[in-house]
């Protein structure tokens, strides 16, 4: 089994403190005891992976949060440093989003428990 193990100061180690780190798994009990939920959040951070995940949840949610009619007159979604940006197929239903914007931001935000969306483009 030592065949598995990386040299002392692996980037594994350093992320979720592990006192030896394994190639394929890693069955050390930690040095500070943290939770899985803890050392999750801990590699989403170092892998700077939050806005990604953000977005497709953000994705994953508009057909439900917005509702079917405009869910089908989407043509694209984005969100890039905060700014959700849409196009819509549709004048009319491009102007009326366009007046809920705030509206739109707060949906968002209130699902998701955080500050994800800053501000929503409409175009």
């Amino acid at each position: 089994m030592n065949n598995y193990y990386f040299k002392k100061g692996c980037k594994y180690e350093t992320i979720f403190g592990f006192s030896q780190c394994f190639y394929k798994y890693c069955p050390v009990p930690l040095k500070n005891n943290i939770t899985l939920a803890e050392a999750l959040n801990r590699m989403v951070d170092e892998l700077k992976l939050k806005p990604r995940i953000n977005e497709s949840r953000v994705k994953m949610r508009w057909k439900d949060l917005m509702g079917l009619t405009i869910a089908r007159h989407t043509q694209s979604l984005s969100l890039k440093k905060g700014k959700l940006y849409v196009k819509i197929s549709s004048a009319p239903l491009k102007q009326e989003l366009h007046y809920s914007r705030d509206k739109i931001k707060d949906i968002f935000n209130k699902e998701f428990n955080e500050q994800v969306v800053m501000e929503v483009v409409i175009y």
